[in-house]
């Protein structure tokens, strides 16, 4: 076993290994954006508009393998291709482009393989969408955009945050940082909002979104494990921390046990999710975030919950339950030191106590997008035992802090809806309700005010197809409906 491992330590150390794993992820993703397309999208009858936009797929395809395979290395290759065809595929129909696009982007292959040419990834997704989105337009005859109150909010934020940055003191630096990062949330969330229509652009999306996530979480355990051997999670990229990883897979958590959720046996399904929860477990576990485990656990009761509301004795028993899992998770030290944990915890409580108070003392627009790190020593009244650039540890600590308390106001909103339409959708969607619940509780204990999940999650809530069943009241018929 020994020679075993160190045999696999040392294939794992070389780029070539690394390229194949990410090369067997990107074709998962291709793999399940085909079946999507043949399943979901291909036309019944084979017409010139099909031929044409075949045609136009297999171009893209063609021209950017052309592209890649000069710019990348002999050990990815592979990646050449894989990327090459789930461009192509883009074309085809705007579901396809928008799970691609959003994987892409969860997945950021150019990161892992520290290859600053394969960077053009997201500005050629966004224009694939828009060509795809057009297209699928003209085909119907008509251009229809949605323009919903909770799409609206989500705008809104983004325009008081960008407000924000006008008044940082360092605009230039400020609104870069914007339209690098935050505006691409926004961006992802307002074409979840034009594209997700049907079960099918919903399953679409989500199953990209588990493989990508997934992805990421391999990359990560291999190189934790095989290269670097670090004792906690650590990953490539845009995604390092331990706790920004275990999030990632909490997010994930509820999608990838969709079937087992609504109790409806199939065996190829329930095997699936068994497996993709044994890697989730193994990433949270090697993570050590006490967030996961408190997510994990109020997942659960969020579902027993549900389906026992009205039963007063199991209501009681999860009750109990709750305390005692609570009370175990408390004195849980998770493979850590109890003096990091102190530390980590007194360090957390002086980030929040800078962040409230730069939002008393700006409560209209903060301290500015991205101010906080430059400006939380001067603001907090703790001895923080870490140096550097640091940030507020809350999502909702540091967006009040950033952006004055209208920005917090906006997002609680949002929030509170999605969680009352999560609620509603349960029977259909049980995953969403979860959802909310877990990540929300990552978002309170992690800065993840600005990335893409926050918004990716309020788009699939309310963009989720399920018509309210109406009430029939005595009396109501066709004629005389129920206003």
């Amino acid at each position: 076993m020994t020679k075993l491992y160190n045999l696999l330590k040392d294939m794992f150390t070389a780029d070539f290994a690394m390229s194949q794993l990410l090369t067997g992820i990107l074709l998962a993703i291709l793999a399940i954006n085909v079946v999507s397309f043949v399943k979901y999208y291909f036309p019944k009858k084979l017409d010139a508009n099909f031929a044409v936009m075949a045609f136009l797929a297999l171009t893209v395809s063609g021209c950017y393998y052309y592209y890649f395979s000069t710019v990348v290395t002999y050990s990815q290759f592979f990646v050449s291709v894989a990327i090459s065809l789930s461009l192509g595929l883009c074309v085809m129909h705007p579901s396809i482009a928008l799970s691609t696009l959003v994987s892409y982007l969860i997945l950021r292959p150019w990161e892992l393989l520290d290859n600053e040419d394969l960077s053009v990834l997201p500005r050629t997704l966004l224009l694939l969408f828009l060509i795809s989105l057009i297209v699928n337009y003209f085909q119907k005859g008509k251009i229809k955009v949605n323009l919903s109150k909770y799409q609206l909010l989500i705008m809104a934020l983004g325009a008081w945050v960008y407000v924000s940055t006008i008044f940082s003191g360092e605009i230039v630096e400020t609104q870069t940082w914007f339209f690098d990062n935050y505006f691409k949330s926004i961006i992802v969330a307002v074409f979840i909002f034009q594209t997700v229509k049907t079960e099918e652009d919903y399953s679409t999306l989500t199953n990209s979104i588990v493989t990508a996530v997934l992805g990421v979480s391999l990359f990560a355990l291999v190189y934790t494990y095989f290269i670097i051997g670090a004792d906690r999670l650590e990953g490539r990229g845009a995604v390092q921390n331990a706790n920004d990883l275990a999030a990632l897979l909490i997010f994930i958590f509820p999608l990838s046990l969709k079937s087992i959720l609504k109790r409806k046996f199939n065996l190829p399904e329930w095997a699936l999710s068994a497996v993709l929860l044994a890697i989730m477990m193994l990433g949270v576990i090697k993570a050590q975030s006490r967030a996961s485990y408190i997510s994990i656990l109020l997942m659960g009761m969020t579902y027993f919950f549900y389906h026992f509301r009205h039963h007063k004795k199991a209501l009681k028993r999860l009750a109990i339950a709750a305390v005692i899992g609570f009370g175990v998770l408390s004195q849980l030290s998770l493979g850590r030191d109890s003096s990091d944990l102190d530390e980590s915890r007194m360090n957390r409580l002086g980030y929040w106590q800078a962040g409230i108070s730069m939002a008393v003392r700006h409560p209209l627009l903060g301290v500015g997008y991205t101010m906080y790190p430059k400006h939380f020593g001067s603001y907090g009244a703790a001895d923080f035992t870490e140096g550097g650039k640091r940030t507020a540890h809350s999502s909702f600590i540091l967006l009040v802090a950033e952006a004055g308390f209208p920005a917090l106001a906006l997002l609680l909103i949002l929030l509170f809806q999605a969680a009352v339409r999560a609620w509603k959708l349960f029977p259909a969607a049980p995953e969403l309700l979860l959802m909310v619940v877990g990540y929300g509780i990552c978002m309170i204990f992690l800065s993840h005010t600005y990335i893409l999940y926050p918004y990716i999650l309020l788009g699939l809530i309310f963009t989720y197809p399920y018509n309210e069943p109406q009430k029939v009241i005595a009396g109501a018929s066709d004629e005389n409906p129920v206003a």
